[in-house]
């Protein structure tokens, strides 16, 4: 079996289903795992196809090429669609035209929590491995279930603000809104396809109880960043998860925004921060930092 994984998340479930070695090629953003793919060829997504599958990819005819001459059996892209699974019919006669009748091409683009774990099921399935597929969206589902069941009395009905980006000023979509519903709270941005910007004078107006700030595809230290920018923002003061210290900054690197295991590690910070709990009580030590620690280490951020 060769794989072409063309995004970082896919990229990370094949390691996470004990495929990595299958692996022939990733894009130029997989970063995870290191050691698996250091040394695989990789495939930069330009969205100048010229064919049916090179535009439905986002590949130029280069690249294309490359992905032939590798002679992949499973294609995984990720391609905004309405429907997370669609592939065109038109793409897949392309690609058994200039690939091979036998490869196949999978799309998995969730949005929602529900469509996440299906993706996790689909992936085990792709990969001829629905066993491994099944058991991390049952592991996802059970833990997910016993911190919400736990901290219930903790998270009922706060108001969340979940931030995904400062400039400009976005709410964090796709399924982190469900993820805070699950915890019986609510959240500020109900759920799209798309971060929702927003002014920041809506956030304030919002009043929220609780605010996360995990950049996207940021680590933990530029999270904290933030801070210095947040504090002097009209009306900062007056918001009540300010004025509790229940501010959560936190890494969006690999994190929140992938559907991959590492969302059993963001639900638990998400818990976390919902519930008023310290890192490493259902985290790992240090996994984020509370808004007093910004205050007091402001001039180590």
């Amino acid at each position: 079996m060769r794989i072409i994984s063309l995004a970082p998340f896919l990229t990370e479930l094949c390691a996470s289903y004990d495929k990595a070695d299958r692996l022939v090629a990733v894009t130029l953003d997989c970063d995870c795992p290191d050691e698996s793919i250091a040394e695989l060829p990789r495939i930069s997504i330009s969205g100048k196809g010229t064919t049916p599958v090179g535009r439905f990819l986002g590949v130029d005819d280069i690249r294309l090429k490359q992905i032939i001459d590798l002679k992949p059996d499973i294609i995984l892209s990720s391609v905004r669609s309405e429907d997370p699974f669609y592939v065109p019919v038109d793409v897949k006669e392309d690609l058994a035209h200039s690939v091979g009748p036998s490869v196949k091409l999978f799309n998995f683009y969730p949005a929602t929590l529900e469509e996440v774990y299906q993706t996790l099921d689909r992936v085990g399935r792709a990969l001829s491995v629905a066993e491994k597929g099944k058991d991390l969206e049952n592991r996802l589902k059970a833990q997910v279930m016993a911190w919400c069941d736990s901290f219930y009395e903790r998270m009922k009905n706060k108001k969340v603000s979940f931030i995904s980006s400062i400039r400009p000023l976005r709410l964090a979509s796709l399924w982190i809104p469900d993820m805070i519903r699950l915890a019986s709270a609510r959240s500020q941005e109900i759920g799209a396809r798309e971060d929702q910007q927003i002014e920041w004078s809506e956030l304030v107006h919002y009043q929220p109880d609780v605010i996360v700030v995990a950049l996207r595809e940021k680590p933990l230290n530029e999270s904290l960043a933030a801070f210095k920018e947040l504090e002097h923002m009209t009306g900062w003061d007056a918001i009540p998860a300010v004025k509790r210290g229940e501010v959560v900054f936190a890494s969006g690197k690999g994190y929140f925004y992938r559907p991959t295991s590492r969302l059993i590690d963001s639900m638990g910070i998400l818990v976390s921060a919902i519930a008023g709990l310290e890192s490493g009580y259902i985290t790992e030590r240090d996994s984020f930092r509370r808004l007093r620690w910004a205050e007091l280490q402001r001039h180590r951020i």
